[in-house]
């Protein structure tokens, strides 16, 4: 380690890249990598749309050569990606059901004024 010097680095020669620092947050310890979604899924073999269409077990086995916290991280990729999907999905259904109801509202409303005009 480099002692009460100073050393230039460029910002993005350390993208993908997090430093851990010693506990007086004045000197990194060591450089660990993260790696990228896009490599995880490169490395992985496994694109976002086959992600959601297999099951957890498959997603298990297909990541079984995978470092631990790349698996990790591609389980939580798959789940967030599963959590969209249901969102959409109830997204829709709130829709639909607030159509259908401000459509019988309205046809209620015309039953309504159909009978008023008859009295």
């Amino acid at each position: 380690m480099i002692s009460g010097q100073y050393v230039t680095i460029d910002p993005n020669a350390l993208e993908g890249y997090s430093i851990v620092q010693a506990d007086s947050g004045q000197i990194p310890l060591t450089i660990q990598t993260t790696p990228s979604e896009a490599q995880i899924q490169a490395d992985s073999g496994i694109s976002d749309e086959s992600l959601i269409n297999i099951s957890a077990r498959e997603v298990n086995q297909l990541a079984g050569h995978l470092p631990p916290e790349q698996i990790k991280i591609l389980k939580q990729r798959r789940r967030t990606l599963k959590n969209r999907e249901y969102a959409a999905a109830c997204r829709n259904k709130r829709s639909k059901s607030t159509r259908r109801s401000q459509k019988w509202m309205c046809l209620a409303e015309s039953e309504d004024i159909r009978y008023r005009r008859t009295k």
